[in-house]
């Protein structure tokens, strides 16, 4: 048997996770979920477990998407990641690729989600 991907959540607020969690399960059955609400919390989910996926929100109340897909590639360099927002939806999506794309990784997603 396979094992259940590990997955990684990085949003501060909680109905964002669960639509997140929500929609993974219902591609991906069985995976195992962690998540980050706070940069203390990313910081002791990227030290204790290699993701099979990292999710994350650009808009954090104490970061940014940025800096969270930055920290991942340090520790994890062939992570995927995921962010999406829906403030400054456009720009914001332009600086998650010029800033990640030095980043070594198979995939980067940054997604504009409508207001």
């Amino acid at each position: 048997m396979d094992d259940p991907l590990k997955i990684l959540i990085v949003d501060d607020n909680p109905d964002d996770r669960a639509l997140a969690r929500r929609e993974i399960d219902r591609e991906f059955p069985n995976c195992q979920f962690r998540q980050a609400i706070t940069a203390k919390e990313l910081t002791q989910a990227v030290e204790s477990t290699r993701f099979d996926l990292v999710v994350t929100d650009y808009q954090l109340r104490w970061g940014d998407g940025i800096t969270v897909l930055l920290a991942v590639k340090v520790r994890w360099p062939w992570t995927p990641s995921s962010a999406s927002t829906t403030e400054g939806a456009s720009m914001n999506s332009i600086r998650l690729r010029k800033k990640c794309s030095a980043a070594p990784a198979p995939a980067l997603w940054a997604r504009n989600w409508p207001n």
